[in-house]
């Protein structure tokens, strides 16, 4: 076991107990998860039991510079980045529908997944920060934009991602449950197997979908049955349930399902430093930059359009780096030995998030 030590970014982290980023602590109970961020990747079985919860965090320093450079809410910023991606939506669902050929629909599904990613994910995940909006009221009631449609409330998303920034690597973090659930601490985990075919062949969407569906508190489900009662009755009325189902709900189960699944793997999975940054100029723009997680992880007040130039400027060689989906693969289909040889630097909590 890797014995303790201090790594740091550009400015040097609080010492504390390290933990081997790919050997994640095994979960004594089966949690009954809500669907706060409902993905269907949940996660490492730890090989031995002695890891200490890690609570590694930016220093004082190096907060305030990211605080005063980096944090820049903006309104606007975050109505024009929401009305971006619906229009965007609702253009590709034009061309389908016009162009009427099957191909044309198959390749609009896909980019509608690539968008619902951009919104029920990355747009979700801002305002979980509060970070979508420079206003903190804004960041909760416009949530039927970007929570409710995807079957949970902002409310479960924060809980579920609040505990993940505190406790990551722990008991406490659903990835640890998660990991261990795909098989990804098998001795020799099939990763051709759990990355490429698993979450097309169904899997991510039994997982998303189970995760909507258990145990909830009684205003979540109010909120979001009442949401989608109105979406479903409108859509009747209108002649266009089928719209809804071809181009809201496949996509939602075939696409955004499987590319969840891939960002859970991605973000953590098999990494030196704990957390793993993809820096795809192409997956940033169409992800508004949630590649940039490492960043994320350490400064988690820096909003999304702020991402690519903190990473750059502090901490541009910390992070496990992926230039895309296909160097993720290569990653993560390494052994175990080539992934922990060297010490790691846990950065998943901050007092501020």
């Amino acid at each position: 076991m890797l014995s303790p030590t201090t790594v740091s970014c550009e400015d040097s982290m609080v010492g504390r107990p390290i933990l081997q980023p790919d050997r994640w602590q095994r979960t004594r109970r089966r949690t009954s998860r809500a669907p706060g961020r409902p993905v269907s990747a949940r996660t490492p079985r730890a090989r031995s039991q002695d890891r200490t919860e890690v609570t590694a965090r930016p220093s004082a320093s190096g907060q305030r510079r990211a605080d005063h450079e980096f944090v820049q809410r903006s309104n606007a910023t975050g109505v024009l980045l929401l009305v971006g991606d619906w229009m965007l939506y609702a253009a590709l669902v034009s061309v389908a529908v016009y162009a009427d050929r099957w191909w044309v629909t198959v390749l609009s599904i896909g980019a509608i997944g690539m968008v619902q990613f951009a919104i029920g994910e990355v747009i979700v995940h801002e305002a979980s920060h509060r970070s979508l909006f420079r206003s903190a009221k804004w960041n909760e009631r416009l949530a039927f934009l970007f929570a409710l449609p995807f079957g949970f409330t902002l409310r479960e998303y924060r809980h579920e991602h609040m505990q993940h920034h505190r406790h990551m690597g722990t008991e406490r973090d659903h990835l640890t449950e998660d990991y261990e659930t795909l098989g990804l601490n098998d001795p020799e985990p099939n990763m051709l197997w759990l990355w490429w075919f698993k979450p097309v062949l169904g899997y991510a969407a039994w997982r998303y979908v189970r995760g909507l569906v258990e145990e909830r508190k009684r205003r979540d489900w109010l909120e979001v049955s009442s949401f989608w009662a109105v979406v479903a009755g409108v859509c009747a009325w209108a002649g266009a349930l089928d719209l809804l189902l071809l181009y809201w709900v496949l996509p939602m189960l075939v696409c955004f399902t499987t590319l969840l699944y891939w960002a859970e793997i991605e973000d953590h999975f098999r990494t030196r430093t704990g957390t793993r940054s993809n820096v795809g100029r192409l997956y940033n723009l169409m992800t508004h930059n949630s590649g940039y997680h490492y960043v994320h992880h350490k400064y988690p007040k820096i909003p999304w359009h702020q991402l690519r130039k903190a990473h750059d400027e502090l901490c541009p060689q910390d992070a496990d780096i992926s230039y895309g989906l296909l160097d993720t693969y290569r990653q993560v289909s390494r052994p175990c030995d080539a992934v922990g040889g060297q010490e790691a630097d846990q950065v998943g909590w901050h007092p501020d998030l």
